[in-house]
């Protein structure tokens, strides 16, 4: 691990106490993911037929990264907005405390490496029941705002390609199966990793440096957010080269708005997982024919 550091320290120097820097270290980081992502998803899910093997090295960069350059540098993660108001970290300390104390007895060394996993994931960690209760009403009132039309375009746009070819389409409202686990996938397994990186580590770095010149309802507009969200988006298209991966960028912006507006990533998490959902079922419920 030392020399993994090590390394990523030279590509991607840490600007904690620099902020003129972070958009350097962001540079590293981020093209250093989307190398990582250009060379596995064709190798490691194409050639080797390892499906999911390139987003969970690229989920792991996205946790592992972050949260050991904040701990390392003494700096809690609730200072780059990487918390859920105490909602997550609150039962792992409690959950830390649990088994430091269960494996205590067989070993020193099992406890101590038991703490120090989950340590970034606690420090700082304490309940805010008001926070927590504005960033899920922001979120929800982002899903009312933006679902429905999403929807309806969605039928459109279908209905006029369908036209197109000389075919039309069918509507039925369904959920897809194995909905409880798609549900988690992309709210727990997705949208963490991605805006515990994005939203939280990146954009507080580039916004340091960049500060918004311009705040419309408590979220800030500017350099920052644009070239997070042109970051994020050229991760999902690298490796599958389809132009449409890109479209990411635009939901990428009110990520940034919502953690912006809220102070933690908690919104961004609960608005990006619940976006990927129902964007499965809208493609589920409309069909050819």
């Amino acid at each position: 691990m030392d020399r993994l550091n090590a390394l990523l320290d030279r590509l991607a120097p840490p600007s904690q106490a620099h902020p003129e820097r972070g958009p350097r270290e962001v540079l590293g980081l981020c093209a250093g993911l989307v190398i990582l992502l250009g060379l596995s998803k064709p190798l490691l899910d194409g050639a080797l037929g390892l499906p999911g093997a390139a987003f969970t090295l690229a989920a792991a960069w996205q946790l592992v990264i972050p949260l050991d350059r904040l701990d390392r540098a003494r700096i809690p993660p609730r200072a780059y907005g990487i918390h859920a108001h105490g909602l997550v970290g609150v039962p792992l300390r409690i959950l830390s405390y649990a088994l430091v104390r269960l494996l205590r007895p067989r070993g020193r060394r099992r406890a101590r490496a038991v703490s120090w996993w989950l340590h970034p994931y606690t420090v700082g960690a304490r309940l805010d029941g008001r926070g927590a209760a504005r960033s899920l009403g922001l979120a929800m009132l982002a899903c009312a705002v933006t679902f429905p039309p999403f929807a309806w375009g969605y039928v459109e746009v279908q209905r006029w390609l369908a036209a197109q070819s000389g075919h039309s389409i069918k509507v039925a409202w369904q959920l897809p199966a194995g909905f409880a686990a798609l549900m988690f996938t992309h709210l727990v397994v997705v949208a963490v990793p991605e805006e515990l990186f994005y939203r939280g580590y990146v954009h507080t770095l580039l916004a340091r440096a960049w500060p918004p010149r311009v705040t419309v309802l408590g979220a800030g507009l500017g350099k920052a957010v644009l070239l997070g969200s042109a970051w994020f988006a050229l991760g999902h298209f690298v490796g599958e080269w389809n132009p449409t991966r890109l479209l990411p960028f635009f939901p990428a912006l009110l990520f940034c708005a919502l953690r912006s507006s809220s102070g933690s990533i908690l919104a961004a998490v609960v608005y990006h997982g619940l976006s990927n959902v129902i964007g499965e079922v809208v493609r589920v419920s409309v069909t050819w024919s």
